[in-house]
């Protein structure tokens, strides 16, 4: 039965959410590695011990990108449920990487899948009950136990993988261009600390006054500003002065 359409993933569960199942398409494996990587790692960082479990027969692409390429091509879940390897010797961590991912290994032909494991269930629960963090990456061709359903909290959408009633509430759809961590949908909020510029201290004057004009050849200003001209007071003449400049003035 298909489902509505899932709302995109906000990148963030619910405290109660401890086991998540992340479906994607076969097809799209080695695209669905990115982002399974990206949601666990955006999960692992504001959570303690995170644990992200493969389901699909190694080695595949999301255990080359875990760097557990040698492991899955060993025995990896499937020796440790069937009790031939301790969890510390297929468990890989990188020193980048918050979360523990477990590789499913080698399943032999003609034995139960994983996700139809009851060894897989029981090691769920116990996860469960420890509080801890469970990511379990499977196809949309894997059918787990109804065992294993029944401890899933929902999952979370991948790619262009169809949502589906599986009777487990859909955390969210994640497809391939915001897979990537920056790329997150919070929209951006503005600070509520940001400050409006502050007026200026004197708000009566002109902040960007223009430069004063240079009085110019031609330019006249306000006469009511125009300086008066100073003039010098006349000295009074000695006697007989006035009858030499006479004389000296008729000799031109």
């Amino acid at each position: 039965m298909t489902a509505p359409a899932p709302a995109p993933f906000p990148w963030e569960l619910p405290a109660d959410a401890r086991i998540v199942a992340l479906v994607f398409r076969r097809s799209e494996a080695e695209r669905s590695a990115t982002a399974v990587d990206a949601i666990a790692t955006s999960i692992a960082r504001r959570r303690g011990r995170t644990l992200v479990l493969n389901a699909e027969s190694g080695p595949s692409p999301l255990d080359e990108l875990a760097g557990a390429s040698e492991r899955a091509d060993a025995g990896g879940m499937a020796e440790f449920l069937g009790g031939q390897a301790g969890l510390a010797g297929i468990a890989v961590r990188r020193a980048d990487c918050p979360y523990v991912y477990l590789p499913a290994g080698r399943v032999p032909e003609g034995v139960v899948g994983l996700l139809e494991s009851a060894a897989l269930a029981r090691f769920v629960s116990r996860v469960k009950e420890q509080d801890g963090t469970l990511f379990i990456a499977m196809s949309d061709r894997g059918r787990p136990s109804d065992d294993l359903l029944g401890l899933l909290d929902g999952y979370i959408a991948v790619g262009s993988v169809p949502p589906e009633d599986h009777g487990m509430r859909c955390y969210g759809h994640v497809p391939f261009e915001s897979s990537e961590p920056a790329s997150r949908a919070w929209p951006p909020r503005r600070s509520p600390w940001k400050t409006r510029p502050s007026p200026p201290r004197n708000p009566s004057r002109n902040p960007n006054p223009s430069p004063r004009r240079s009085p110019s050849p031609g330019w006249n200003p306000s006469p009511s500003r125009t300086p008066l001209p100073r003039t010098r007071p006349r000295r009074p003449q000695r006697p007989g002065a006035a009858a030499r400049a006479g004389r000296s003035s008729r000799r031109w």
